[in-house]
């Protein structure tokens, strides 16, 4: 994990998360991991970070790092802002497409197997998960379960998330079509399935 990227986030108010370049000076920030109150420092020579009080560090930058993109992504899914870059394995065509298919967001939901770490619900049903990788990638075992179970998924760099949390850039997805190539994809399926 990058230094530059350690506690440029922490949340306002105990309930928004901003970042430290945002940050309202006044309002009280908490880390995202420990819950403690830090101080934010904005000055003319480091790039604006927020930082325990000495002595009172009790966090674990990995952890921090996950949760953060976690609630990142929450914040801006909830807030119907969340774009994913999405690659289309027909045209071949990259183009981000705003995220709104869900009622509710939840981070750390828990399915009959597994904690899905954002997962994306409408009408009670998982329509979307998103796995956040710092250091250890999404299991075989989870993916297949996905694939098995028909849930859209992407898997996302933390320390992308935190550079630019309103466009996620999978390192892992689902086969997406676009809705260019769908209406080809469709009369093709059509027709190897009439001429078999």
């Amino acid at each position: 994990m990058g230094d530059e990227l350690y506690h440029v986030y922490a949340i306002s108010n105990g309930n928004k998360i901003v970042s430290a370049a945002e940050a309202i000076r006044t309002d009280i920030h908490t880390c995202i991991d420990c819950k403690q109150e830090l101080i934010l420092h904005r000055g003319k020579i480091k790039i604006p970070h927020f930082a325990h009080y000495p002595g009172e560090a009790n966090c674990n930058p990995e952890s921090w790092l996950h949760k953060t993109a976690k609630y990142l992504i929450w914040q801006y899914a909830h807030d119907k802002k969340l774009n994913v870059l999405t690659h289309c394995y027909s045209c071949l065509a990259e183009r981000e497409k705003l995220v709104t298919e869900f009622d509710r967001v939840r981070v750390e939901f828990k399915t009959d197997k597994f904690i899905v770490d954002v997962a994306l619900i409408k009408q009670e049903k998982i329509v979307g998960a998103i796995e956040v990788f710092v250091t250890h990638e999404c299991t075989s075992e989870k993916l297949s379960y996905f694939i098995d179970q028909r849930i859209p998924f992407i898997e996302v760099m933390a320390s992308d998330v935190l550079k630019q949390p309103n466009c996620l850039k999978p390192l892992k997805r689902t086969l997406t079509i676009c809705s260019i190539c769908v209406p080809i994809a469709r009369s093709l399926q059509c027709y190897a399935t009439n001429y078999r």
